[in-house]
């Protein structure tokens, strides 16, 4: 087979001239390999106060001017990070060997093979590095689990005051039974806990999904022995009940 002239616009490049070029682009690749990854937790940041008065979120991330760091890969949520960690793993292992077959000038088959498989992990972090964080649902997922955990422990704290109030050593299921009462006569409206909290948050004690369930205004299991222990409760107590609905309610008439 014949093969066709090389266009008259196209210059000849000596053998010195390709390795000179595979030099450059090996410089520039090798640089990504001083660049650490953004963590999630970085890349998720933190609340803080708005201009509007509204919380919002921004990265931990170093940041110079405003910009992400440029030494900075961004961390996209979307992206195996597992796999991107492999991939610049394989390319630092690869380095060095590359580097001393550029200097011998060396086009054998291991060369190729490497610096193929070179070019592919550097490929991955050339895309990752040219893109913008992406931290998918994390912060309203953190946001919701954050709100959820300060919710439990208020509720905590205010059920182990009327609990610890009424156990006795091996009597916890009738504690539990006389604080569940409590519950249901403010879920009822027959208590008045003042006008700072609302019904919701006291039915979150109670099993109320199901009407017909046969556990339906019942104590929810978070608040018994394995979720709530008597040393728990003894601790949160111990805290004091600021920010807490009334603590000192009468108990209903057996």
């Amino acid at each position: 087979m014949k093969h066709a002239d090389r266009p008259a616009h196209l210059k000849a490049i000596s053998a010195e001239g390709y390795w000179t070029r595979i030099e450059m682009v090996f410089g520039s690749l090798a640089i990504l390999l001083d660049i650490k990854f953004e963590t999630v937790d970085e890349a998720v940041g933190k609340e803080v106060p708005g201009k509007t008065g509204k919380n919002q979120w921004v990265p931990t991330t170093p940041r110079w001017g405003g910009e992400r760091a440029w030494l900075i890969l961004p961390y996209i949520d979307a992206l195996d990070q597992k796999r991107l960690q492999e991939q610049f793993e394989i390319a630092m292992e690869l380095a060095p060997l590359i580097r001393e077959h550029i200097a011998r000038r060396d086009l054998s088959p291991d060369f190729l093979d490497r610096w193929g498989r070179f070019r592919a992990a550097c490929g991955l972090l050339e895309f990752l590095y040219h893109s913008e964080t992406s931290v998918g649902h994390r912060r309203s997922a953190r946001a919701g689990g954050q709100a959820k955990t300060q919710i439990s422990e208020e509720h905590q704290r205010w059920f182990a005051h009327y609990f610890l109030r009424n156990y006795r050593r091996g009597k916890r299921p009738e504690a539990e039974q006389v604080v569940t009462k409590l519950i249901n006569g403010i879920v009822d409206g027959n208590l008045d806990v003042g006008p700072h909290h609302d019904v919701k948050w006291f039915e979150h004690f109670l099993n109320i999904d199901d009407a017909q369930a046969d556990n339906y205004l019942t104590l929810r299991e978070a608040y018994k022995e394995d979720g709530l222990p008597v040393k728990r409760m003894k601790e949160l107590v111990a805290q004091g009940a600021d920010g807490l609905p009334s603590v000192t309610l009468e108990f209903p008439d057996p």
